[in-house]
């Protein structure tokens, strides 16, 4: 629909020009035509091309920076995910105290997983994974845990 609207100002444009300008029949006049045709096409390229932007590359990302950080992202090899392994840190039939623990968990940084699983006799059992790579840095969180819940270590 725009186009249209450009092209009919462009042509109204022109004939007002050619109306003020009177200019005699003849090649002076087709000339003159061609010459409006001519600079309503560089007009019309003129304004409508993009312009690079000011900031210095604020918007582009270059294919190098894009493979080096899908390479961080990937496994030591380069061609699959590396998996995360997690491991069992916590176990307990009580949801408030494993909610607590995640919070704990979470408040902290890390990412935790709860398990739940229902056993036939209508109790629930909770658990508590963790990353391997989170072991670590968790510890002192799940030895303060354990001493505030009083229970022996699952």
């Amino acid at each position: 629909m725009i186009y249209w609207i450009r092209i009919a100002g462009y042509l109204m444009a022109g004939g007002l020009v050619l109306t003020l300008v009177d200019p005699p029949n003849g090649i002076i006049k087709y000339g003159l035509i061609f010459a409006i045709i001519a600079g309503g096409a560089y007009l019309d390229r003129w304004l409508l091309q993009p312009r690079p932007s000011r900031l210095k590359g604020a918007n582009v990302v270059s294919m190098q920076n894009y493979q080096q950080s899908r390479n961080q992202r990937l496994g030591t090899h380069g061609h699959f995910r590396e998996r995360r392994a997690f491991e069992q840190v916590f176990t307990t039939n009580l949801h408030d105290e494993i909610q607590e623990l995640l919070e704990l968990l979470r408040s902290d940084g890390l990412n935790p997983m709860m398990v739940s699983e229902s056993r036939t006799n209508g109790e629930s059992v909770y658990q508590l994974h963790l990353p391997t790579q989170e072991l670590a840095k968790a510890r002192p969180i799940l030895k303060f845990f354990h001493v505030k819940t009083a229970k022996n270590h699952s």
